[in-house]
């Protein structure tokens, strides 16, 4: 990282909290730190570059920092990552490293101090967990220790924490406060769904930036994150007392799990994203979940498949590239275009934006391979094409007062029978609510609150064509609809 005159206090407070060092290794992409708007003729040299008086103009330096860590905080949620709400300790100088997660208050900090030797505090808040392969190719997950910015407010001590040290992790525990000590596994849902609970309890958006579209696409990687972390580390629930020796539960609980061999790869990260939108299709549909791979963005081909970011959104954009420009002298930039569009995107993605090559895709249990290259090119001109076909197929069917399935079906009384089945259910996160509807326990149906309508998943809009199905916020629903929303 790099910064100019006005910058470089807060510059200083966060390679002083994080033990950071100056400049860019050779390979990385240097970080410039800017005090005021960010000058132009900066979009070729590629760095990425961050205005302090726009992200966090008027605040401390401490606060400042901590904005900055949004750097490396999104750096590894773009690979699979995850900061979570948790005491990071390890037993000795090589041995297994866990995580002691829970809300604040729930003792994280006081279960730290009372690990005894050779046991050792790396931190006692937050924990930045970056995704890597083991020698077989299997995902592992290494912990970084994280500040306890709380120290730097209102003239605190402060602190200092090796941020750049990584330990292999091998658990997470989820604190509770009982009499007496004890530990329960957990499975993959729960696990999963701790594991959100403790991102979002450390790492809160703000409403007033971050897009519903942002949001939403953000909500789904992390679940996607959390639960390949769920799937490749053992979760427990550790309730402790203030008398036991919780230490010596968490030693056989690591000891019964299998081993892994623990050599990290880092030159390049197996992320995994959600998929969302139609501009893929078929190729891809919600909500499949993408394999990208980081380390194949500088050799992008025309037919590969791109997740990029556009400069200033927060979400993520998966599109097949249709034509790489390579301009004199400038790293190539690459004309995108979704298989389900008719035309290509209108703004060239630059090398800098690219956060990786989708190279599979996992639905329903089933991983299939993303084919890019020469022959994913000739497939997304495929899809394009029977995409139209099939359409103009469509409009002529309805010109000629044909192929009207849903008027067939309310005359047979399906439709009535469908709509007794159906029910809506509110998800709740902390910042949103969303609407599903749901036949006979499975998901059909998402309720679309910026076009306000109903969004049916594949294969199941012909059956509930031309019904009226109310809106989540109706009074009183009609006869034979789908019953008031109910909370899960």
């Amino acid at each position: 990282m790099a910064a100019d005159e006005g910058a470089r206090p807060t510059l200083a407070l966060l390679a002083r909290a994080m033990q950071l060092e100056g400049g860019a290794p050779p390979g990385e992409r240097l970080v410039w730190v800017h005090s005021g708007p960010l000058p132009s003729g900066l979009a070729q040299d590629g760095a990425l570059h961050i205005s302090l008086a726009q992200a966090a103009g008027g605040l401390s330096p401490d606060w400042q920092a901590i904005h900055l860590t949004r750097v490396f905080i999104q750096a590894v949620e773009d690979c699979g990552g995850l900061l979570l709400h948790g005491a990071l300790a390890q037993r000795g100088a090589a041995g297994p490293a866990v995580l002691l997660a829970g809300a604040s208050g729930v003792g994280k900090s006081t279960a730290s101090r009372r690990l005894p030797p050779p046991w050792r505090s790396l931190s006692d808040d937050a924990a930045l967990l970056v995704r890597g392969l083991d020698e077989l190719g299997r995902p592992l997950f290494f912990a970084h220790p994280w500040p306890t910015w709380s120290a730097f407010r209102d003239g605190g001590p402060g602190g200092s924490w090796q941020v750049e040290q990584a330990v292999p992790l091998s658990a997470v525990f989820f604190l509770e406060q009982t009499p007496h000590d004890r530990v329960v596994p957990l499975n993959l849902a729960q696990a999963a769904a701790h594991l959100v609970t403790s991102n979002q309890q450390i790492k809160r958006l703000s409403p007033g930036w971050v897009s519903l579209e942002g949001l939403q696409q953000h909500n789904r990687q992390q679940a996607a994150s959390a639960l390949a972390l769920a799937r490749s580390l053992p979760a427990f629930t550790l309730q402790i007392s203030l008398q036991g020796s919780f230490w010596e539960l968490m030693a056989e609980a690591i000891e019964r799990q299998p081993g892994q061999p623990l050599t990290p790869l880092f030159t390049g990260c197996d992320l995994r994203a959600a998929y969302h939108g139609p501009s893929m299709n078929p190729t891809l549909r919600e909500p499949d979940l993408l394999s990208v791979q980081s380390g194949q963005a500088q050799t992008a081909q025309a037919g590969d498949v791109l997740y990029y970011r556009a400069p200033g959104a927060w979400f993520g954009i998966v599109h097949r590239v249709v034509e790489v420009v390579q301009a004199p002298g400038l790293p190539p930039r690459y004309r995108t275009q979704g298989d389900n569009n008719s035309q290509a995107d209108p703004q060239l993605v630059h090398q800098g934006e690219v956060i990786g090559v989708v190279t599979h895709a996992e639905r329903g249990g089933r991983l299939r391979r993303v084919h890019g290259g020469r022959a994913g090119l000739w497939l997304g001109r495929w899809r394009r094409l029977t995409s139209r076909l099939a359409l103009a197929a469509r409009q002529a069917a309805a010109r000629l007062g044909l192929g009207r399935p849903a008027s067939a079906l309310r005359r047979a009384g399906i439709q009535r029978l469908a709509l007794a089945g159906l029910r809506q259910v509110v998800f709740t996160t902390p910042q949103r609510s969303f609407v599903k509807l749901l036949w006979r326990g499975r998901l059909v149906g998402q309720y679309d609150a910026v076009r306000r309508r109903w969004l049916f998943e594949p294969g199941w809009g012909w059956l509930f064509a031309g019904l009226t199905i109310p809106a989540p916020q109706a009074a009183q629903p009609p006869e034979h609809s789908a019953s008031r929303p109910e909370r899960a």
